[in-house]
């Protein structure tokens, strides 16, 4: 967030995105992690490319 250098307490649009697409890359990873215990990885793999 201090990379996105907002101006008072507003975010623009691009750093709001660039947030969320952090965060939700840190969520896919942390699911990954826990399906590795249940799943095969190749099956995992799959299931991320179909969807």
């Amino acid at each position: 967030m201090l990379i996105a250098q907002p101006d008072g307490m507003a975010f623009g649009k691009y750093d709001l995105l660039g947030i969320f697409s952090g965060i939700g890359a840190a969520l896919a990873y942390t699911s990954i992690r826990e399906l590795r215990r249940h799943y095969d990885t190749r099956v995992i793999v799959l299931s991320f490319m179909v969807v």
